[in-house]
């Protein structure tokens, strides 16, 4: 084919006698020629391939042996880079690939293989696609640069594979089982779509190829019914392209299948083209139907299984479904009804040959080992092959299990070649003619004539085949009104349909086992050869089955679209429509495009299909419901309403919705208003909930639909509507902003509480702000503080400041209880209120003397007085005239002085305490010495309430000691690295006083010494392992409502009755009934339990009781502890943790356990005989026929391990 290079260079050439080419121009040997006489010729060679931008790579045979060469686009440079050449030649990424017929594949990185070949190389990375079976096409994988040999194969599937498969940009493209199959490397998954188109190439996503149906040549991304029209040309052949980052595609092909220089053809595509829809046919006027089944089902065989290889019995390596048909060993006529196994590297296939007229039961194995019993197979489906449940690694054996005739069946026990290590036994059991669906997981027959339709969940099916959570089988459903295969899952409780077909025999059913542990299933439909995976399921809801729609098909005839002329029916060769990407989807319902979620017939209600489901139909676990919804008046409607020409339409909505004003806020009306084809329904459940993405013009709307209510719709407008019909909760464990450009309004009907329990809680407003309460406004802190740069103004017709115990008195009210401060008489009168203390008396007393101050304003007039009295009682001793003289002038002037400092005294204000020592002193006696009105101190004692030890699992601080007890012994070590995670630091922690408790109960308990207890941390080796799970709670408890259940033996279904598991119980939890434990997986109703495990016990009814944590509020004023109280589990006491511990003092007003609400917790088949006519062993084993070589080969892994118990729950 043409090669395209990242760059968009094109190489082509064909055959070894053709001369290469290069963007249409011939190239030639430089002075490397194989020969002397080749240089400066034209090269002729093959297999042309880009290694790298620059650099092609080919074969040639001009030296006279095939080789392989390089060509340097830029210099001209030959080199030879291998002695042998390719049948088939990829490259890419600097890495080269080929493959001969006779020698297997090699590439150039040394890895080599005999039965593989390749199927391309990304140039992205050189990764290197590879098919495991060259012989039979069979099976898919991948070989990194990282990947040594060959052997490390990375195997994505064992599909057969049809014409077509190609590798870039990290997806895999390739044709088997009828449709096209995406596998993408980096998330391992798989996508299927059965676009018509003969596969040429892929780049990453997109797809270019030869449209079936009159298209020709398109380009279209993988999973979209739309594409690009490339060329009508009939004569592009071998195209390949690439997608450039701004959308552009570009096309190479050729004219011809050899590739000549001058046939090279070049296309660009921008996307702005008109698009095609490509499940048209020029020759029809209606549609093929897309999906993901085949439009082809092909031709029926003789017989056809699918098996898992890969994963031996009681294995657990990565799995891989297999078909396995009958004409690739028995023959386009042989091998009747066959089944198939795997273990350890070989395939055995037995089957009822047809090669004799005895319908002899025979066994091939991909050794080339085949067994004949000399016996004759009875009825239909009458054989079975499975690994012996003795068998080993080192002694593989087959155990073959036949229908001898209507109440008898045969086995045989093989070994590794087929030959019979024991004799054929006898066993009886009633068959008729049907013989056998499948083996019990113990090997007991599963006659088809007592199983052959079987309720499971709300759909019946008939020929069941069960692997592991799934089963298979033909639709038998009482109002299933069309032939389909369909699927069961177990474990999820939800039905599939796999392929809307008839099957006239029992399909079969294999397990996809991936590298990340997910289990998928993969089915082949009875005696076809292809295989339908779970990615091309096709939910089928319990309201679909009801009202007998059938996901995936179109049950009317669709006219094509049409542009212009809409009488003509649309064909690709006569008319094309003028659709734009941009513009797809208003177009396409202009043009009658049909609606992708393929809406079945609308059948009258007076037909007879629509009659009413009689009662004998609706069996066990089968509900019939209507999907609840609200249908709003659309504006048609709205319109036709009778107005007086003065009212909108929209306030007539307003009137039926609310307008959400006042002191209300009425729910929006619904944007509801969807048209024909433009509402699509992405999802709905079984359950009634649904995902619409609605793109009706002028209604657009998304639209997430919960069936009990709630939802989430956003509007044509942008607006976002929230629903909650009951609960909403918002968590964020980070930062969370909310902007509100408009107005903001929250309207509660209840309470409205805001706790924020670290920082600051600021309300500001740039203009006015109104706090209106009916009731009391209480406002709480440590301290109060309020400003106002104006003024504050009070305005009642009381205010009592004080009063800090319920039921005191005020220490102050105004305007009762004031007096005039009787000093300060006037004209300005000042009000002094009466202050009222709850203190005790003997607190005012100590409140009095503190606030005592010295009076100090006599103290000048005090000393003159002393002076005069001091001058008096000396003058008469004394001697001197003059001394007696001046001092009776002292005495003279100090009078007068002394009555002046009195009266100033007395004019000033007796001295008072500070503000400030006022305050302290009164702030201490309220502290020390206020009391309640019954006397009790009304400020607690202790400076702060010991807080609360959030150390939730006690079971998690256990000793080793009684772990042993415990029969937990090897637990120990688990719970020592799992208390090491708990807590990193108080500051993780946000709570010192938990961190020290955790230290010290780890220390107690031996993980960390008394010493290193203190030290400083130090990072000594990151731990990356996942922790263990903690412990499973203590004790279990009664649900709110005593919760009556019943359990069945060996299934994973608990029923409950008048019982609320979605409210009461979550997945994950342990719940016990009657001394039986069993974990949750899932709780999908009120009174269904779907358990992990199978019931372990005997069927049996009983109080359901859950493990859990104890709520806190059950302990509310039924406890009361002391420091001696032990801990748990550990040994451990309260007052080994906390040396200073005092029993908390409760405030006042105390807090009642009724007021808060409290739960308290509660208590605690057939006869085996031998055959007398065997008495020695029969059958002999010919080692000298050969068989294809299925399955892989020993060096990818073990598997097999297929045939599990089927259905485990039938319809009682």
């Amino acid at each position: 084919m043409p090669r395209l290079s990242p760059q968009k260079n094109a190489a082509c050439g064909n055959t070894l006698t053709q001369a290469l080419s290069f963007n249409g121009n011939v190239i030639q040997w430089d002075a490397n020629a194989p020969t002397a006489a080749l240089v400066n010729t034209p090269i002729q060679g093959r297999q042309a391939a880009w290694l790298n931008d620059w650099t092609l790579i080919f074969e040639s045979s001009q030296s006279g042996s095939a080789r392989l060469y390089t060509y340097d686009t830029r210099t001209g440079l030959c080199a030879q880079v291998s002695s042998s050449g390719a049948d088939r030649l990829y490259a890419g990424g600097d890495v080269w690939a080929a493959w001969t017929a006779t020698g297997g594949s090699r590439d150039s990185k040394g890895r080599t293989h005999a039965s593989y070949t390749v199927a391309g190389v990304d140039d992205k990375d050189g990764t290197v696609l590879v098919i495991l079976n060259a012989a039979t096409t069979t099976g898919v994988g991948y070989l990194l640069t990282s990947d040594a040999t060959a052997a490390d194969v990375t195997i994505i599937s064992y599909d057969i594979l049809e014409a077509g498969s190609a590798i870039r940009n990290g997806v895999i493209v390739y044709r088997a089982n009828g449709v096209l199959t995406r596998y993408v490397i980096a998330t391992d998954r798989f996508s299927t779509t059965n676009v018509p188109v003969i596969f040429y190439h892929n780049d990453g996503n997109w797809i270019v190829g030869r449209h079936l149906h009159g298209l020709e040549l398109v380009v279209f991304e993988f999973g979209r019914v739309y594409g690009y029209r490339v060329s009508s040309e009939v004569t592009n052949f071998n195209a390949d392209f690439r997608v450039d980052d701004d959308g552009t595609i570009t096309v190479v092909s050729a004219r011809t299948d050899a590739e000549d220089a001058r046939a090279l053809r070049r296309y660009t595509i921008t996307q702005t083209e008109p698009l095609v829809y490509l499940f048209s046919d020029q020759n029809k006027t209606t549609l093929l139907a897309p999906g993901t089944e085949p439009l082809d089902a092909g031709q029926n065989v003789a017989g056809s299984d699918i098996i898992t290889v890969g994963r031996n019995p009681a294995g657990s390596e990565q799995g891989f479904a297999q078909v396995i048909a009958s004409t690739a060993w028995y023959g386009t006529s042989g091998g009747r009804d066959l089944r198939a196994a795997w273990q350890y590297g070989v395939t055995a296939v037995a089957a009822a040959t047809t090669n004799t007229a005895s319908e002899e039961v025979t066994v091939k194995n991909s050794n080339g080992n085949t067994y004949s019993s000399g016996r004759t197979a009875y009825g239909t489906t009458p054989v079975s092959v499975r690994p012996a449940p003795t068998t080993s690694e080192s002694t593989p054996l087959w155990e073959l299990t036949w229908v001898a005739n209507a109440t008898t069946y045969s086995r045989v026990t093989l070994n590794a070649n087929l030959a019979p290590t024991t004799l054929i036994a006898n066993a009886t059991l009633t068959f008729n003619t049907t013989g056998l669906l499948d083996l019990y997981a113990n090997g007991d027959p599963i006659a088809t004539t007592t199983h052959e339709s079987e309720w499971y969940g709300y759909v019946k099916i008939r020929w069941a085949t069960t692997r592991g959570d799934w089963t298979i089988g033909q639709d038998a459903s009482p109002t299933c009104t069309t032939d389909r295969l369909i699927a069961w899952n177990s474990a999820t409780r939800k039905a599939y349909v796999v392929w809307n077909g008839k099957t006239t025999g029992p399909s079969r059913l294999a397990l996809d086992y991936d590298t990340a542990g997910a289990v998928l299933p993969v089915v082949t439909p009875a005696y076809r050869t292809f295989a339908i995976r779970f990615d091309q399921f096709l939910p089928l809801t319990q309201e679909a089955l009801q009202t007998s729609k059938t996901p995936g098909q179109n049950s009317t005839p669709v006219v094509l679209p049409t542009v212009g002329t809409p009488d003509a029916p649309y064909t690709a060769l006569t008319k094309q429509p003028q659709i734009t990407a941009a513009t797809v989807d208003k177009v396409a319902a202009k043009a009658t495009l049909p609606s992708i979620s393929f809406v079945p017939a609308v059948v009258s209600p007076t037909t007879a299909k629509t009659a009413t489901v009689s009662g004998t139909a609706l069996q066990k676990d089968t509900r019939v419901f209507r999907k609840p919804q609200t249908i709003p008046p659309t504006s048609t409607v709205l319109a036709a309403i009778p107005t007086d020409g003065k009212t909108d339409p929209t306030s007539i909505a307003a009137t039926i919705f609310g307008s959400g004003s006042g002191e209300t806020m009425d729910e929006n009306p619904p944007t509801y208003n969807p048209q024909y084809p433009y509402n699509t329904v992405l999802i709905e459940s079984e359950a009634g909930h649904l995902i619409e993405v609605d793109d009706t013009p002028n209604a657009e709307r998304v639209h997430i639909y919960h069936r009990a209510g709630s939802h989430i719709e956003m509007c044509p407008d942008g607006g976002v509507k929230y629903k909650a019909t009951k609960n909403r909760q918002d968590m964020t464990m980070g930062d969370h902003d909310l902007r509100v450009s408009g107005d903001c309004n929250i309207v509660v009907d209840g309470g409205h509480t805001i706790h924020v329990r670290n920082g600051e809680f600021i309300i500001e407003a740039k203009e006015d702000a109104s706090i209106n309460v009916k009731g009391q406004l209480k406002i709480t802190a440590d301290a109060i503080e309020m400003k106002a740069a104006k003024s504050i103004f009070l305005n009642s017709p009381k205010v009592d400041i004080g009063g800090i115990s319920p039921g005191g008195a005020p220490m102050m009210s105004l305007p009762g209880g004031v007096t005039i401060n009787e000093k300060w008489p006037g004209p300005d009168v000042t009000l002094v209120p009466t202050v009222k203390l709850p203190i005790s008396a003997t607190g005012l007393a100590k409140l009095t003397k503190s606030l005592e101050v010295k009076d100090t304003r006599f103290d000048s007039a005090q000393a003159l007085n002393s002076t005069y009295k001091t001058a008096t009682a000396t003058a008469a001793d004394l001697i001197s005239t003059d001394v007696k003289t001046n001092q009776s002038a002292l005495v003279a002037k100090t009078q007068p002085d002394i009555t002046t400092a009195l009266i100033t005294a007395a004019k000033k204000q007796p001295p008072v305490a500070s503000a400030s020592i006022i305050a302290a002193a009164v702030a201490k006696a309220l502290k020390e010495d206020s009391l309640d009105p019954v006397g009790e101190p009304i400020i607690p004692t202790l400076e702060e309430q010991p807080g609360q030890l959030p150390l939730s699992n006690p079971k998690l601080y256990r000793a080793e000691t009684v772990i042993a007890a415990d029969n937990e012994g090897t637990l120990a070590a688990a719970f020592v690295k799992l208390r090491g995670r708990t807590f990193d630091s108080p500051e993780d922690v946000g709570d010192t006083e938990s961190y020290s408790a955790h230290i010290n109960l780890c220390t107690e308990l031996g993980d960390i010494t008394q010493q290193s207890k203190a030290a400083a941390g130090t990072l000594l080796l990151s731990d990356a392992t996942a922790p263990d799970k903690e412990p499973r709670p203590a004790f279990a408890f009664s649900l709110p409502v005593t919760a009556t259940v019943t359990c069945t033996a060996n299934s994973k279904i608990i029923t409950g009755q008048n019982t609320t598991f979605t409210e009461d119980l979550d997945i994950g939890q342990t719940i016990v009934v009657n001394d039986t434990k069993a974990v949750i997986a899932a709780v999908p109703s009120d009174t269904e339990l779907v358990l992990a495990d199978p019931w372990s016990s005997s069927t049996q009814t009983g109080e359901l009781k859950v493990y859990r944590l104890r709520p806190m509020q059950e302990f509310f004023g039924k406890y009361t502890y002391t420091d001696q109280n032990p801990l748990g589990f550990s040994g451990l006491r309260l007052k080994d943790l906390i040396v200073n511990f005092t029993s908390p003092v409760i405030e006042v007003p105390q807090i009642k356990a009724s007021a808060l609400g409290s739960a308290g917790p509660g208590g605690s088949s057939t006869t085996s005989t031998t055959s007398t006519g065997d008495t020695t062993a029969s059958g002999t084993a010919n080692t000298a026929s050969t068989s294809p070589s299925v399955g892989g080969n020993p060096s990818n892994g073990g598997g097999g391990g297929d045939l599990n118990q089927p259905n485990s729950e039938p319809f009682n």
